[in-house]
C-alpha cells in the first residue's frame, strides 16, 4: 500500500511538472508573435515613409525573433521526441575531436563576431561511446550558451580527459555566470529560465533541459559549475570506447 501510494504521488508531482512546463511552453511561443505582427504591419504599410535605416532595423528585429522561435521550436520537439521514445540511441564509437572541431569551424562566425578566443584542448585519439548525433546536439547547446553568455573579448576553452574507464569533456568559459539560486534549479523542468546574453541574444531555456536528457539517455552525466561574475563550467562523462 506504501508502494502504491508512493508511485501515485510521484505520478501527480510529475503530471503537476508538466502542466507547468507546458505552460510555461505556450506563453513562450504565443508572446513573440505580437511584436512580430507589429513590426510586419509596419514594414508593408504603404503609408508608413521608412528610411533604409528604419527598415533595416524593423526587419533585423524580426529575423532575431523569428530565429529564437526557431531554436525554441527545434528545442522542444527534439524533448517531445524523447519523451515519447522516438529518438533512438545508437551507441557507437565517437572521436571527441573531430566532433569539437567542426563545432568550432560552425561557430566561427560567431567567435570572430564577439572576438571571443577559443581554445580546444583534446586528444585527436580520444574516443567515447554515443550516438554521433545526439552527442553532436549536446555539444552544440554547450557551446552556443557558452558564446552567448561570454563577454566581447572572452575566453572558452574546451578540454577533455579520460578518467577511469570515463571521458570527461569540459566546456569553460569566463562569462557571466550563473547565480547560485539559478544554478540550483536550472535543470529543473519545472523551472524554466531564459536569460539575455551579453549582446542581447535571447535563450530559450529548453537547451540545458534538453542537453540533460540527451546526455542521461546516452548513459551519460552532466555536471554544472557556475559563479556569477566569473563564468561556468559544463561537464559531460560518457564511457570511453
Amino acid at each position: 500500500m506504501n508502494s502504491y501510494k508512493r508511485i501515485n504521488r510521484e505520478l501527480t508531482e510529475l503530471n503537476v511538472t508538466k502542466d507547468k512546463f507546458f505552460s510555461i511552453i505556450a506563453h513562450d511561443l504565443r508572446s513573440p508573435y505580437s511584436a512580430l505582427l507589429g513590426l510586419s504591419q509596419i514594414l508593408s504599410d504603404p503609408e508608413e515613409k521608412l528610411t533604409l535605416q528604419e527598415t533595416r532595423k524593423y526587419s533585423g528585429r524580426i529575423h532575431s525573433l523569428l530565429s529564437n522561435q526557431f531554436e525554441l521550436l527545434q528545442n522542444l520537439l527534439e524533448w517531445a521526441r524523447i519523451q515519447l521514445g522516438k529518438l533512438q540511441c545508437n551507441p557507437e564509437k565517437v572521436n571527441v575531436y573531430q566532433v569539437m572541431d567542426n563545432l568550432l569551424n560552425l561557430f566561427s562566425g560567431n567567435l570572430l563576431r564577439k572576438n571571443i578566443d577559443c581554445i580546444c584542448d583534446i586528444d585527436e585519439n580520444l574516443h567515447i561511446l554515443a550516438d554521433t548525433y545526439m552527442f553532436q546536439s549536446v555539444l552544440h547547446n554547450i557551446m552556443s550558451n557558452a558564446i552567448k553568455f561570454t563577454r566581447n573579448g572572452g575566453k572558452i576553452v574546451m578540454s577533455a580527459a579520460k578518467v577511469n574507464k570515463y571521458v570527461e569533456i569540459e566546456i569553460q568559459d569566463n562569462g557571466i555566470g550563473i547565480n547560485k539560486e539559478r544554478l540550483e534549479k536550472i535543470l529543473q523542468l519545472d523551472s524554466i529560465y531564459s536569460t539575455k546574453g551579453t549582446d542581447g541574444e535571447k535563450g530559450t531555456g529548453l537547451g540545458l533541459i534538453l542537453i540533460k536528457e540527451m546526455v542521461e539517455k546516452q548513459g551519460g552525466n552532466i555536471f554544472i559549475d557556475s559563479k556569477e561574475g566569473i563564468g561556468t563550467r559544463v561537464t559531460i562523462r560518457f564511457l570511453s570506447a
